[in-house]
């Protein structure tokens, strides 16, 4: 495991969102279980410092865009799309501050409170294809153009305006979330068919494999999350009697796997913050020790399986240590070739290890077969350049007027 390979795939923005977004359904379910008693603004708190860093991250960006300018087509496309999403933001912010103020003080109803999100869900529709235009995710936008309708049963039933079960008021979310699993399913068997195919390619079947494990993330994400539905609307259908919070923990769990998928989402925006390169090399830049250890590479083995290798490097080393091959130049010449042919061909003779003297009887003739077994496996892999010559008139190929056996000349 690479620490310069974990900073590069790690989103920190995305990490932040979810990571806040699950401090507050925390706080949420245990408020709404008077396990803790507290403001609203407390509960809401996770989420309101959230956007206080987006807009303090979106102004950075912006004046550091006006300072260096972009330099390739992308970063322009990232600045935009920084702007796209503080947009979205600032109106989940606006919706977030009306909602605080229904639940501390009553002061409006919910029909008013939901409007920055009708805004937000046809902003949303219009961030999504312009997503899709220029290849870049689209996890908020899709979000909030999915559950428009849901924003408008929510804000009628909890104004008592319509009295249908929770079950019929959460038929948006049940169809948005069954499409998101038939689609994460989807993605599994493709990945799955793939790395299974032998004609793939190695570069197709490594996209495979990282398909496949944001696939799998993604549906530890969803299943937790259709769960949570059911859960929820046993729940507030009193057909079940149990808290909030345990309703909740599916939820909870969906948002851990949510900022597990943050930390190799490998796509981060260099305008938040006025940061203007990628997170990994300014955070390596500005953490001077980090440079030192971020090539450094890990892997925990178990003692079983690291003995088993030290085993089978001693057993391959051990042959080695007994036998050695080494050129020795030849004694007999071509009569065509003149003086210089002893320098551009030599014979390979088996040499005795220094250590053991010289080898006799069985042990000369086991290291000339290992000599054999070690040229043909020579000859077949880096494919030496061979001459065979008749070893009685020392012409070239086959000699049939001397049936001798045929050298073989190996060049230097």
């Amino acid at each position: 495991m690479k620490l310069r390979g974990l900073l590069e795939s790690l989103n920190p923005w995305r990490l932040l969102a979810y990571a806040s977004v699950l401090f507050f359904c925390l706080l949420f379910c245990l408020r709404l279980d008077s396990s803790i008693q507290c403001s609203w603004w407390l509960v809401f708190s996770p989420l309101l410092l959230w956007k206080l860093g987006v807009i303090i991250g979106c102004v950075m960006g912006c004046v550091r865009y006006r300072q260096i300018g972009p330099s390739r087509w992308d970063q322009l496309i990232q600045f935009r799309a920084m702007l796209l999403s503080s947009l979205l933001l600032g109106l989940l912010l606006a919706f977030e501050i009306l909602a605080c103020l229904r639940l501390e003080h009553e002061l409006l109803r919910w029909t008013l409170v939901v409007i920055p999100l009708l805004a937000l869900a046809v902003v949303g529709i219009g961030g999504v294809i312009w997503s899709l235009r220029h290849d870049r995710t689209c996890d908020l936008e899709l979000f909030c153009a999915s559950n428009l309708l849901q924003f408008i049963f929510l804000a009628l039933q909890l104004d008592e305006l319509i009295t249908w079960s929770w079950g019929f008021v959460l038929i948006p979310l049940w169809i948005a979330l069954c499409v998101a699993i038939i689609l994460v399913v989807y993605s599994v068997i493709l990945a799955v068919l793939l790395l299974r195919s032998s004609q793939a390619a190695t570069a197709a079947r490594g996209l495979a494999r990282q398909s496949l494990h944001v696939a799998l993330g993604y549906s530890a994400a969803a299943i937790p999350m259709l769960a949570f539905c059911v859960l929820i609307t046993e729940k507030l259908d009193q057909r079940m009697h149990i808290n909030y919070l345990t309703a909740g923990c599916p939820l909870l769990l969906s948002l851990v796997a949510m900022c597990c998928l943050a930390c190799y989402s490998r796509k981060c925006n260099i305008w938040w913050f006025g940061i203007g390169k990628e997170f990994a090399q300014f955070l390596l830049e500005a953490c001077p020790l980090l440079q030192e250890y971020a090539n450094v590479s890990y892997k925990t083995v178990p003692q079983a399986q690291r003995q088993s290798q030290l085993d089978q490097q001693g057993q391959q080393q051990s042959p080695s240590q007994s036998q050695s091959v080494s050129p020795q130049p030849s004694t007999s010449q071509r009569p065509e070739d003149g003086p210089s042919s002893a320098s551009t061909a030599s014979a390979i003779v088996v040499a005795n290890s220094p250590t053991t003297g010289l080898a006799s009887g069985s042990d000369e003739h086991r290291l000339t077969d290992c000599f054999e077994q070690k040229f043909l496996f020579l000859n077949q892999q880096q494919k030496l350049e061979q001459l065979q010559y008749c070893c009685g008139c020392e012409s070239n190929g086959n000699c049939l007027a001397h049936n001798e056996t045929l050298c073989i000349r190996v060049p230097d």
